[in-house]
């Protein structure tokens, strides 16, 4: 049986966060047996603090992909295209993705949120930015989410959701020293140092059991 073509539009580290990991380890995971991967590629190897923003570099790739990407459609002509949306204004770069893929191709589009923010930024934004997204998630054949909860960011476009939970390797070394010592209490922190992440949150947490328990001795691990 032929294998069916899937192609991956999206970046990989470095830098290191979690869209440039997720699509890495799909890259080469196992499911590269059950169908042909390809990966259109559209990095930018510079540090975190570029992410999102609209600088000369950021629109110049962006153009660049939106002229390769055509190219790319033709030659492969791909029966799947997976594509991690942005939460911010690097949507208007996904969603002409999106846009292309269905002028180029047959190949039916899913499109996967990583946040929670997606619904919000529509909803602040202008309405010609509205429009847009009104028109390229329209043109989407489905969507995967982290969670039940988080659907209703999305379905207002698309009726086709999945719920896949962020997954991977875990192995975490906790003695049963640490276990049975009731003086020690350990956190690991797992994400960027953002506040959207949730940092200030475990700051504010960290203070409410010092206070209620004086005896503990509170670490956070930063991993």
């Amino acid at each position: 049986m032929k294998k069916k073509k899937v192609l991956i539009i999206g970046s990989v580290p470095p830098p290191y966060h979690g869209t440039n990991i997720s699509n890495k380890r799909i890259l080469n995971s196992k499911v590269g047996k059950v169908y042909n991967l390809y990966h259109f590629d559209i990095s930018d190897h510079r540090d975190l603090d570029n992410l999102g923003k609209a600088d000369f570099l950021n629109v110049f790739l962006s153009f660049k992909n939106f002229i390769k990407l055509p190219f790319v459609l033709l030659r492969i002509k791909p029966d799947l295209i997976y594509l991690v949306v942005a939460q911010n204004l690097a949507f208007l770069r996904d969603g002409t993705f999106i846009v292309l893929s269905k002028i180029f191709s047959r190949a039916r589009v899913i499109i996967h949120l990583r946040s929670s923010y997606f619904r919000k930024f529509y909803d602040k934004s202008n309405i010609l930015i509205r429009k847009f997204f009104d028109f390229t998630l329209n043109k989407v054949d489905a969507a995967i989410v982290l969670g039940n909860n988080l659907k209703s960011i999305i379905s207002k476009w698309i009726k086709n959701i999945e719920v896949i939970p962020n997954g991977t390797d875990f192995n975490p070394d906790i003695s049963k020293r640490n276990l049975n010592n009731n003086d020690f209490l350990t956190i690991s922190y797992l994400g960027n140092l953002y506040e959207f992440k949730g940092v200030l949150d475990l700051m504010i947490a960290a203070k409410i059991i010092l206070k209620k328990q004086k005896s503990r001795i509170f670490y956070i691990r930063l991993s």
